[in-house]
């Protein structure tokens, strides 16, 4: 059985600049021209309103896209209102779903296909585990990478999201065992969750002197290929 490398996405592999609150705002800037909301004043309504921000707890009942985007609807909802917009928040929420998911919206880090071609060509299979919305999997598609991954384990769809146990085992039964490493750029959900399961770790595009770090995946793949 082939190694097996887990990649974290958002911010590891692609992210979307400015993320769900810029999202959030391009929204509104094509709803409401001149509103005077900042980025930062719709950031500051979805702290703490995401599953991820409460990892340690269990949510299969959102293994449904509907019903995980109603429930996560409900934080956007809130922080359309607190800005201004409570009348308008369901349409403001759906026309956030179309947003978010527009791959057009989405970049690829110059350096992803580059490492995981050459790490895959060195016999080595790539697996996702993230904490993200149910379309992952398409979007992955969508921005190209995913030829080169062999499975895509998203919390939206599993019910658990990192770095709760739960979600790195499944990514180790979708290896058969075979998963030597997770690397990811979050210090918590990527590196000590999977620390904590008994799985090799690094950190990826940020320093932290408590793990092991590189500051891109260049840098780590050259370290993986020469053994």
């Amino acid at each position: 059985m082939k190694p097996a490398i887990l990649w974290d996405f958002d911010g590891t592999l692609a992210t979307r600049p400015g993320h769900w609150s810029q999202a959030m705002l391009e929204v509104l800037d094509d709803h409401a021209p001149g509103h005077g909301v900042s980025r930062e004043d719709l950031r500051a309504t979805l702290r703490g309103g995401f599953p991820w921000h409460r990892p340690y707890e269990p949510h299969p009942h959102l293994d449904d896209p509907e019903r995980w985007w109603a429930e996560v609807g409900r934080t956007l909802a809130a922080g359309f209102a607190q800005v201004g917009y409570a009348r308008d928040a369901a349409l403001l929420v759906a026309s956030f779903r179309e947003q978010f998911c527009d791959p057009t919206g989405w970049v690829v880090f110059d350096d992803t296909v580059p490492s995981l071609e050459s790490l895959r060509e060195a016999g080595l299979r790539h697996v996702i585990v993230s904490n993200h919305m149910p379309e992952l999997p398409d979007l992955v598609d969508a921005l190209g990478i995913g030829s080169y991954v062999d499975a895509v384990i998203c919390s939206a769809s599993f019910g658990h999201e990192k770095p709760h146990p739960a979600i790195y085992q499944a990514a180790v039964e979708a290896t058969d065992g075979a998963a030597q490493l997770m690397v990811g750029d979050n210090p918590v959900a990527d590196v000590q969750g999977a620390l904590d399961v008994g799985l090799d770790a690094v950190l990826v595009r940020r320093r932290d002197d408590r793990f092991r770090w590189f500051d891109d995946l260049a840098g780590l793949t050259a370290s993986l290929l020469q053994g």
